[in-house]
């Protein structure tokens, strides 16, 4: 019952701390891949009071033409290389396939540096705000937590080891407490006798062998 104990917390432990990893790492790259999803944290407060620091951004995937002014789109800004979410403000044709998108930070008093888009360049529009997960969510993902979790988890399937093993020589002294060593030896003797009598198969007797050979004989 101890093994079977010890080996259901750990699996346990185990399995949870997998769906952890699969949560966080593999969901997010399938939604993207499969899906068109993307996850983002607000990291400034240009949006506010619509978007805050740390509020996570959910974005699907459309082509610039179908953007309108009013969306929060995702777009790379030329000035400082940083993924900026902002509101399209002014979007314009420039011909038949390019169009001009100017976007703003709600909270910002000048527009963006203005992009010039092919009508089927992908662009990521926010869909939903969740408020305040983004941190959480990054601290979760970041690598220093990974490896404190992966030590951890290693850390605890140990202690179970150990303590089911310091469990097993108490139970074993507690079997042959106040017994004579000769009464222990003939006890351990007996128990590998009876593990070797059930590995070794059963030994063929060449007597019987041979009438079975001589009745295949007979006519």
């Amino acid at each position: 019952m101890a093994r079977r104990s010890i080996n259901s917390k750990t699996t346990k432990l185990n399995v949870a701390f997998m769906i952890f990893l699969v949560s966080i790492m593999v969901l997010p790259a399938l939604a993207s891949a499969y899906f068109g999803v993307g996850i983002h944290t607000a990291m400034s407060g240009s949006m506010r009071p619509n978007l805050f620091p740390g509020d996570e951004l959910i974005s699907d995937v459309v082509a610039a033409k179908d953007t309108k002014v009013g969306d929060i789109v995702l777009l790379l800004n030329p000035d400082n290389l940083e993924m900026e979410a902002h509101r399209i403000v002014s979007k314009t044709p420039i011909d038949k396939v390019h169009w001009n998108i100017i976007t703003k930070g709600d909270a910002n008093s000048v527009t963006d540096p203005v992009q010039k888009l092919h009508g089927y360049t992908p662009v990521r529009r926010v869909i939903a705000i969740i408020p305040k997960v983004g941190y959480v969510l990054d601290v979760l993902s970041s690598t220093v937590v990974k490896t404190i979790g992966g030590a951890l988890l290693i850390g605890i399937n140990i202690f179970f080891i150990l303590k089911f093993r310091r469990r097993e020589v108490v139970l074993t002294k507690a079997n042959f407490a106040g017994e004579s060593d000769q009464e222990i030896a003939t006890k351990v003797k007996a128990l590998v006798d009876g593990h070797v009598k059930n590995l070794v198969p059963p030994a063929i007797n060449p007597t019987n062998n041979n009438e079975d050979r001589n009745m295949d004989h007979v006519s």
